[in-house]
């Protein structure tokens, strides 16, 4: 009933941040160009909060409205995210390397792997996280340890928040 009352809320306004951000995490289990219309007109709304939590929403956001741009060839709109967007859909700037480089492995590249997840619904991008995920820690290496614990701790907690995560990683395991 939950993620029903999400899908429909959707297409709405966000009333707020936390609501934005519940329907960015949602937008894959009913995708539709108004939807994706409206996302984009929140995430302007809503991107100085974004730009103020310092830890790179804002650029996660943008993330998102390329790959959902990308795979349903809706348009993107102007604003300082689509803009971010665009130049992430052309590869050339280094937000846009950062992003296509899937060998460049830190927290950072995790969390645009769950909102590309999030913004496509694509199984590739939890692939590349459970690759990671409930790994052994590794001993002397403080970067893989963080990795695989952030890695380790997302999908458990997007587990329980994500009925098609849960089934994913039942398939896998």
């Amino acid at each position: 009933a939950r993620e029903h009352d999400d899908r429909s809320r959707q297409g709405a306004r966000a009333e707020n941040a936390d609501h934005f951000s519940n329907a960015l995490s949602n937008f894959y289990l009913a995708p539709s160009q108004d939807a994706f219309t409206e996302l984009q007109k929140n995430a302007e709304q809503f991107k100085a909060e974004l730009k103020a939590k310092g830890n790179g929403a804002d650029s996660l956001v943008a993330v998102m409205i390329a790959r959902i741009s990308q795979k349903h060839g809706w348009p993107i709109v102007d604003g300082t995210l689509g803009e971010r967007a665009k130049e992430i859909l052309a590869g050339k700037s280094p937000l846009a390397k950062f992003v296509a480089d899937d060998a460049q492995v830190n927290p950072t590249k995790l969390d645009v792997w769950w909102v590309s997840y999030f913004a496509t619904g694509e199984e590739r991008y939890l692939e590349n996280i459970l690759q990671y995920a409930g790994l052994e820690m590794p001993k002397g290496d403080l970067a893989r340890v963080t990795v695989t614990g952030a890695a380790t701790w997302s999908f458990k907690s997007n587990c329980k928040q994500h009925q098609s995560i849960l089934e994913f990683a039942k398939r896998k395991l």
